[in-house]
Formats: C-alpha cells, sequence, structure tokens
C-alpha cells in the first residue's frame, strides 16, 4: 500500500522487491538534495541523474547479496556514496574539487563506501575490455570463471583438441588482462586499494 512515509526497513525490503511505490518514494525525498548538491558542485542536472541511478544500482547490489549493514538511516548512506561518486568523477576530471572536511564527513558517515566504490568500478572496467575482446574469447572467460574443464570447453566451443583450448584460453585472457592493465582507471584504484591483495583473478 502506498504511504507518505517507509520507515529504512521498509525502504531496503522494497528495494529488494523492486517496489515501484518504494523506489518512487526513495526519489521524491532524496534526489531533490541531490540535484542541488551537484549543481553546486560544478555539475549539472543530467550529472546528478546519472549519480544517483548509479548510487541505488550499488545500493541495490548490495542489498541483493545481502552485504548492507546500515550505520545510519537511508537518506544518509545514499547521499554519502552520490558524494563520494561525484568526489571521484571530479578528480579524474580534474576539476573543482571538493573541500577535505566533506571528505572527511562522508568517510565518517560510511566507511566502507570507499571499498564499495572501488569494486563497482573494477566492474566497470573489467566488462568494458570484455566487451572489446572477440566473441569467441569472451564465452571461453565465461565458461573459464564458471569453472568448466578444459574438456569441457573443448567440447563446447567444438575445438579439435584440448592443447588447442588451452592456446585459445591463454590468448584471451592475455588480451584482456592486457586491456584492463593499460587502462589509466584501473592504475588509479590498483594505488587507491591499499592492504589487500589487488591482483587481477587467476583463471
Amino acid at each position: 500500500m502506498k504511504k507518505d512515509s517507509y520507515s529504512d526497513e521498509e525502504i531496503l525490503d522494497g528495494m529488494k522487491r523492486q517496489d515501484s511505490d518504494i523506489m518512487l518514494f526513495i526519489y521524491r525525498k532524496n534526489f531533490r538534495s541531490v540535484k542541488h548538491y551537484i549543481e553546486s558542485n560544478s555539475g549539472n542536472t543530467k550529472d546528478a541523474e546519472d549519480a544517483f541511478q548509479d548510487a541505488l544500482i550499488l545500493m541495490f547490489d548490495k542489498i541483493r547479496h545481502n552485504t548492507l549493514n546500515l550505520q545510519c538511516s537511508f537518506s544518509t548512506y545514499l547521499f554519502s556514496i552520490v558524494k563520494n561518486l561525484w568526489l571521484r568523477q571530479l578528480t579524474h576530471k580534474n576539476k573543482s574539487k571538493i573541500s577535505d572536511v566533506d571528505c572527511d564527513t562522508i568517510a565518517t558517515e560510511a566507511p566502507e563506501i570507499l571499498d564499495d566504490l572501488i569494486n563497482a568500478e573494477r566492474r566497470k572496467i573489467f566488462l568494458q575490455h570484455f566487451n572489446e575482446i572477440s566473441t569467441d574469447c569472451q564465452k571461453i572467460i565465461r565458461l573459464v570463471i564458471r569453472g568448466h574443464s578444459i574438456t569441457e570447453i573443448t567440447q563446447v566451443m567444438g575445438y579439435t583438441s584440448e592443447q588447442h583450448t588451452k592456446n585459445r584460453r591463454f590468448r584471451c585472457k592475455k588480451s584482456l588482462i592486457e586491456r584492463i592493465l593499460k587502462n589509466p582507471n584501473y592504475k588509479e584504484l590498483t594505488n587507491e586499494k591499499r592492504g589487500d591483495d589487488y591482483s587481477l583473478p587467476r583463471w
């Protein structure tokens, strides 16, 4: 039933169910402040819409995997993600910077957001370059990631020998990894990630 207000628990549950009333409520309650913030920091309405949408997608992904643990209100968490997204975008574009005080406030509101954003950007970089390699390579890498053996991949791809499959797998992985490593945004993320193993997956 449509209501004038929802608790954070109801909002999270509604997002998980993709409830249209909940999504409309989130937009009506939060977008105006997001728009004001973005437009006050070198952005426009389209930038605000993109940041708002990206923040919701990131939150939805965490909700879907049951990894979202709110330590503040839903609106505060959402706004913190938007701030982080926009700060990172301004930094990449070398536009005007948001103050250090603002950055400290963001980190205090939701300290795990940086890891979430880095992981989201890593996925974007992977998909960007994954879509650049050949269709056969895409299919091989999908099969490898899903855990299929060389024998199974050989059968699915219709190759004549397992050695040929191994050679193709090596070349496909090499092509994708080289593209990713040359991406300047990946290099920035590597430097930004601290204290953890940040190597590419060994498929």
